[in-house]
C-alpha cells in the first residue's frame, strides 16, 4: 500500500510543479507586459504634450506688430533653447510622476530632435519607436515590432485585436470580438451562426434567444433546442409557452397576477383595494380587501361613516379613509379616553390641578423649612446646656469611687450598671448618697 502511495506520488508531484511553474510564468509575463504598455502610454503622453506646447508657444510669442521685425526674432525663437525649456517644463503634470521620469531620463535624446531633427513631422515615431524603443508602430508587436496575424491591414481579419499591438511587449495573439474564436477569429462561436466568410472576411450573428447554444441560422426557427420556456413548433421554430394560462396550478400567490414575457412570466402585485385580481388596475379585482365593496369601476373603499352605531359618543365625528375609518372629537373638544371633553372646561381642570399641586409644593416646603429651622434651635440649646453644666458642675467620681468597698464596685459591674461619667448630663447622674441608698 505504501509503494502504490509513494508512486502516485512520483506520478502526481512532477505534473503540480509543472502548473505552479505554467501559472507563475503567466503572471510574471502579464505584468511585464503590462510595464511595456505602460512605458509606450506615457512616451505617447510626453510626445503629444511637447506637440501641443509647440502650437502654444508659436501663437503666444510676437504676435502681431511689425512683420519684418517679428519673421526676424521669431525666426531665432522658434528654435531657441529658451522655446524648448519653455515647452518641456508644462509637459507634465505636478502628479504625473512617470512622465517626470522619462523627461528626466531622456531629455537629452528630446534635445538632440530639437536641434537636429526638428523639421522631422513625426515626433512619436523618431523619440518613442525608432530612438527610444518603447513603442512599435500600430498593428506590430513585440522586441522587434513583428506584424500581427493576418497582416497590419486588417489583423485578426477585423474581428479581434492583436495582444501587445503598439508595445515591444505582447503575444501577437488574437483576442477575438464577442462571438468569434480561432487564431485569426474567422469561426463563429456556440450561440452564434455564420453569415459569410471568405478568405478575408469572417461575419457572425447571435442565435435567437430561444435557441439553446446552437443554431444554424437566424431568428426561432433556426434553433436546433429550445430553451426552456419555449416549445418547437414545425412551422414556427421555437415559440414562447404561455405559463400564466398552462400551469395547472397558479405560478403567483392569490395577491399577485401572473403576467408572461418571453421564455418565461413575472407575478405582479395586485391593486391596493384587491384581494385577489385576474390584472392589474382595481377593475380587475375578483375579490375586494376588507373595507373595500365591489362597484361598478371595480373595488371602491367602503364609506364606514354612513354605517350606522359608528362614533356614537357626544360629540364624536366620524372620519373616513381608504379602506377603514377613524373617531375623532369636534372642534372645541379634546378626547380624553373614549369621550370628548370641552377645551374650556379642560383647561380650566388642568389650571386647577396644577395650582393646587403648586400650592402643596410650596406648603410642604415651607414645613420643612421650619422643622429643620425648630430642630436647629433645639440642638443649639441642648448643646449651650450642655456646655453650660459641664462648666458649673465639675463632678468628680474619684471619691465617690474611693468611698466605695471594691466589692461593691464589682458587683455594679456585674450589674451591667455603668458607672456615672462626669461630661454625662449632671441633673441625670446619681449622686454618690443615692447610689450608696441603692446599694
Amino acid at each position: 500500500m505504501e509503494v502504490r502511495l509513494d508512486l502516485s506520488w512520483r506520478l502526481v508531484l512532477p505534473v503540480i510543479i509543472g502548473i505552479m511553474l505554467l501559472l507563475s510564468s503567466c503572471d510574471g509575463g502579464k505584468k511585464e507586459n503590462e510595464a511595456i504598455k505602460k512605458k509606450c502610454d506615457t512616451c505617447r503622453t510626453v510626445t503629444k504634450g511637447f506637440k501641443e506646447g509647440m502650437e502654444r508657444t508659436a501663437r503666444s510669442m510676437y504676435e502681431g506688430g511689425d512683420a519684418d521685425w517679428e519673421e526676424k526674432k521669431l525666426g531665432s525663437y522658434a528654435t531657441s533653447e529658451m522655446r524648448f525649456i519653455e515647452v518641456t517644463e508644462s509637459l507634465c503634470e505636478s502628479k504625473e510622476h512617470d512622465c517626470h521620469n522619462l523627461l528626466e531620463k531622456e531629455e537629452e535624446l528630446l534635445e538632440q530632435w530639437w536641434k537636429e531633427h526638428l523639421e522631422t513631422p513625426d515626433l512619436f515615431q523618431w523619440f518613442c519607436i525608432d530612438n527610444y524603443k518603447v513603442c512599435c508602430p500600430e498593428n506590430t508587436y513585440g522586441p522587434d515590432c513583428e506584424e500581427c496575424p493576418y497582416g497590419v491591414e486588417r489583423p485578426c481579419k477585423g474581428a479581434g485585436k492583436c495582444m501587445g499591438a503598439g508595445t515591444r511587449g505582447g503575444s501577437g495573439k488574437c483576442k477575438c470580438n464577442a462571438g468569434y474564436k480561432g487564431d485569426l477569429c474567422d469561426i463563429c462561436k456556440d450561440g452564434y451562426y455564420q453569415v459569410m466568410k471568405n478568405e478575408t472576411h469572417t461575419t457572425c450573428k447571435a442565435c435567437h434567444k430561444a435557441c439553446t447554444a446552437l443554431c444554424t441560422g437566424g431568428g426561432p426557427k433556426g434553433c436546433k433546442k429550445c430553451k426552456v420556456g419555449w416549445l418547437w413548433d414545425d412551422e414556427t421554430g421555437c415559440q414562447d409557452v404561455d405559463e400564466c394560462v398552462v400551469e395547472a396550478k397558479p405560478p403567483c400567490d392569490i395577491d399577485e397576477f401572473c403576467e408572461n414575457t418571453q421564455g418565461s412570466h413575472k407575478c405582479v402585485a395586485c391593486h391596493g383595494a384587491c384581494d385577489s385580481c385576474l390584472g392589474e388596475g382595481k377593475d380587475k379585482c375578483v375579490k375586494c380587501k376588507k373595507g373595500y365593496e365591489m362597484k361598478e369601476d371595480g373595488c371602491g373603499d367602503t364609506d364606514e361613516c354612513e354605517q350606522e352605531n359608528i362614533c356614537e359618543e357626544e360629540h364624536m365625528e366620524c372620519h373616513n379613509v381608504p379602506g377603514s375609518h377613524y373617531c375623532d372629537c369636534e372642534d372645541g373638544y379634546d378626547r380624553v379616553g373614549n369621550e370628548c371633553v370641552d377645551k374650556a372646561l379642560s383647561n380650566n381642570e388642568t389650571d386647577q390641578a396644577s395650582e393646587e399641586s403648586s400650592e402643596n409644593l410650596e406648603s410642604t416646603t415651607v414645613e420643612e423649612g421650619e422643622v429643620g429651622a425648630s430642630s436647629g434651635d433645639q440642638q443649639a440649646v441642648l448643646t449651650d446646656g450642655a456646655k453650660t453644666d459641664e462648666k458649673e458642675t465639675n463632678f468628680d467620681n474619684s471619691e465617690f469611687r474611693e468611698d466605695l468597698p471594691k466589692e461593691k464596685d464589682d458587683e455594679i459591674l456585674k450589674a451591667g450598671q455603668e458607672i456615672p461619667n462626669p461630661s454625662d448630663d449632671s441633673e441625670n447622674m446619681p449622686t454618690p448618697q443615692s447610689l450608696r441608698e441603692e446599694l
